[in-house]
């Protein structure tokens, strides 16, 4: 039974590895044909924009597909290929910091893109980017040098604007300059990385056949099919009983030795404690 279980695992794993991976390259091709009506006055800042969000993605928690919307969003704003940049690291940063999921992020980006694009920000726009991300209060003081009190007194008067907005992005990116790589090393931050890296990884793995490779796709399709894992279970048993031998082994041990065991576990107590 466990030895079914493990190969349906292995089963399940390769389908979904399979299909993650074609997604990824569904999602590489929409971002190049929506880069490329985005920029056809200036092809070169979608190439590089391009290059920029695959590379992000790299060398961040955050998915592809999350940095590309972000990066529209602000491209949006004054088609600018630094500015894009500059905001999508910025938000990379905090959201690293605050360990924030790819559709909060995307969704933080987008608001705060619509903010700047209008010039002027509300009392409630400074609510929401302080709602999403509790140190934007602090950098908003820290770049106008005004207490929260002025601030919500400026925006009720239409006088907190898109720049005192950007200029504490660009405080808060500084300061929280090293959260993007150390994110990474944080058990959850890995967990997004490693989902992210996997889907680029089969993404490569598909590539030839989401391009057109009809023969890939037969092969593919073969690896997955139910004769080939037959035949991969053939091999795999005899690892898999020898494996299963070693934990019945273990199970019996602690079986016939609980008593034991427990004397020793209480014991550990005492002395620690």
């Amino acid at each position: 039974g466990m030895a079914i279980q493990g190969l349906n695992g292995i089963k399940n794993g390769l389908i979904a590895s399979a299909k993650a991976g074609m997604q990824f390259n569904i999602e590489q091709d929409r971002m190049k044909t929506i880069w490329k009506s985005l920029t056809t006055e200036a092809p070169k800042d979608g190439e590089e924009i391009i290059s920029y969000i695959n590379s992000m993605s790299q060398h961040s928690i955050y998915a592809a597909s999350t940095i590309d919307k972000m990066a529209q969003s602000f491209y949006h704003v004054h088609s600018s290929v630094k500015e894009t940049k500059d905001w999508t690291n910025d938000f990379i940063r905090l959201g690293s910091t605050l360990h924030m999921s790819n559709d909060q992020l995307a969704e933080a980006g987008e608001q705060f893109a619509k903010i700047v694009a209008g010039g002027k920000a509300s009392a409630e726009d400074m609510s929401v980017m302080i709602n999403r991300f509790p140190m934007f209060g602090e950098a908003l003081q820290e770049a106008t040098g005004k207490s929260m009190k002025q601030l919500y007194e400026l925006s009720a008067q239409g006088k907190l604007t898109a720049k005192d907005f950007t200029e504490a992005l660009d405080w808060l990116g500084t300061k929280y300059k090293g959260n993007t790589q150390e994110a990474m090393t944080s058990f959850a931050g890995m967990q997004m990385y490693i989902q992210s890296r996997w889907q680029m990884l089969w993404g490569k793995v598909t590539s030839q056949s989401f391009e057109g490779s009809k023969k890939l796709s037969e092969d593919l399709r073969d690896i997955l099919s139910d004769k080939m894992l037959d035949k991969y279970a053939g091999l795999l048993s005899e690892a898999l009983g020898a494996i299963l031998k070693g934990v019945m082994a273990v199970l019996d041990y602690v079986g016939n030795h609980k008593d034991t065991i427990v004397d020793v576990i209480g014991n550990l107590g005492k002395i620690v404690g």
